[in-house]
């Protein structure tokens, strides 16, 4: 487990051996991390919970600047750190970053499956109600 201060250069140059693993530690903000395996770029956040236990979260895979133009899910060094920088707000507010996304997808789980029929039927109601035209 390296710290340093991650940058876009830096991160771009990052390689790992064949089949190895290496988690890199952003000394500007605690709990950000990079994890390069293989091809693989993933952005993660760790925090501590009042009970001790440290859950991870995942952020989202690297994107080089040059190419991030225009992507909403593009994350950078920057866009990393700002989506760790509101994770710790919400910890610092009391809140669980990991237990309210595994709800959400319990809850994502949980909801029927859509079929074509599905869709074409909820169409033609809000033609009916003057929502579409």
């Amino acid at each position: 487990m390296a710290a340093t201060r991650l940058t876009d250069r830096g991160v771009a140059t990052l390689k790992t051996a064949e089949g190895g693993r290496l988690e890199v530690w952003d000394t500007d903000l605690r709990g950000l991390y990079l994890r390069v395996s293989g091809h693989s770029k993933v952005w993660g956040y760790r925090y501590r919970r009042p009970d001790g236990t440290q859950p991870r979260v995942r952020l989202g895979h690297y994107v080089p600047p040059d190419q991030a133009v225009g992507d909403k899910t593009a994350l950078t060094v920057a866009g990393a750190r700002a989506k760790a920088r509101k994770l710790q707000t919400d910890v610092d507010d009391g809140r669980d970053p990991a237990v309210e996304i595994q709800v959400a997808k319990a809850e994502a789980k949980e909801q029927p499956l859509r079929t074509f029929d599905d869709m074409a039927e909820g169409y033609f109601k809000a033609t009916e109600s003057g929502e579409y035209r």
